[in-house]
């Protein structure tokens, strides 16, 4: 039985909606996946930029300041 062109619009539009709802739901995941990173990546850069002052504010001491922790 031959199927009808309304029943074959209505399946190609069901895939085409599944297909819609997968990638708003994948570009979701990726948007809250980047947002992660991103503060991740903020917190490890503000970690660095301590250390680096850190370390300048070490370096700036004489020796026998640094050798014996004055």
């Amino acid at each position: 039985m031959p199927i009808s062109p309304g029943t074959e619009l209505n399946r190609e539009l069901g895939r085409l909606e599944g297909r819609l709802e997968l990638t708003a739901v994948t570009e979701s995941t990726l948007r809250e996946s980047l947002d992660r990173e991103r503060e991740c990546a903020d917190r490890l850069e503000e970690e660095l930029r301590a250390e680096r002052e850190e370390l300048r504010a070490e370096r700036g001491k004489g020796f026998w300041a640094r050798l014996f922790g004055g």
